[in-house]
């Protein structure tokens, strides 16, 4: 998308998407959840978005393509490197991780993997990570939504327009989405997206900075 529209529109374009997809699968509250964390990490989170987006709507088109380009590419790597998340940090680690991984959310509309860099380190059991990491992912997909919507983004008819026009296609996505991850392990399609962000970045950054 970011090939055809400015990243400044393709954000809250996907905060609205996003939002859709948040409710139809729901956010699953069960026990593994660790609110204690939520607690830390979300005001923080709500902080760092309000400043991407900040940051967002003050950057030239072609300077925030490349940089979507760079993350993209960045984020595709990191989910190739073998991962060891073996001791606990310190919970003062929370501060940089929320306020950077909700920048990031507000700038790319993307910051799930930093929270799991930080969860994966405080939480040992596999479960709870990934329950906590949902639920905060469904929290900062909210709170994308509610900035942009405080902030006017969404007076535009044409923005609505094409929300809808992408509606059909998210509902797909969703339904391939849930047919796919029964016949594949997570690590398998975790993988697959991995690649396809390496591509898509190496494509914008071809496109823009060079």
């Amino acid at each position: 998308m970011a090939h055809r529209i400015p990243l400044a529109s393709v954000v809250p374009l996907l905060a609205i998407l996003d939002f859709v997809a948040a409710g139809i699968n729901g956010i699953k509250l069960n026990e593994k959840i660790n609110f204690r964390e939520l607690v830390w990490l979300t005001p923080l989170m709500a902080a760092g978005t309000l400043s991407g987006i900040i940051l967002l709507t003050h950057l030239s088109t072609s300077l925030a393509a490349t940089a979507l380009g760079i993350f993209s590419i960045g984020y595709g790597i990191y989910g190739f490197l073998p991962h060891n998340y073996s001791g606990r940090i310190n919970r003062l680690w929370v501060v940089p991780i929320g306020l950077v991984g909700g920048v990031v959310s507000g700038l790319f509309g993307s910051g799930g993997f930093i929270y799991a860099l930080y969860l994966a380190r405080r939480l040992p059991d596999k479960d709870a990570m990934r329950a906590t990491q949902s639920a905060l992912i469904g929290l900062a997909t909210a709170t994308r939504f509610t900035i942009f919507l405080i902030a006017g983004s969404y007076s535009d008819l044409r923005m609505i327009a094409m929300a809808l026009t992408g509606l059909p296609a998210l509902l797909i996505g969703l339904y391939i989405g849930h047919r796919v991850s029964v016949r594949i392990s997570r690590e398998q399609l975790f993988r697959m997206l991995c690649a396809v962000s390496v591509i898509t970045g190496s494509s914008l950054i071809l496109r823009y900075a060079l």
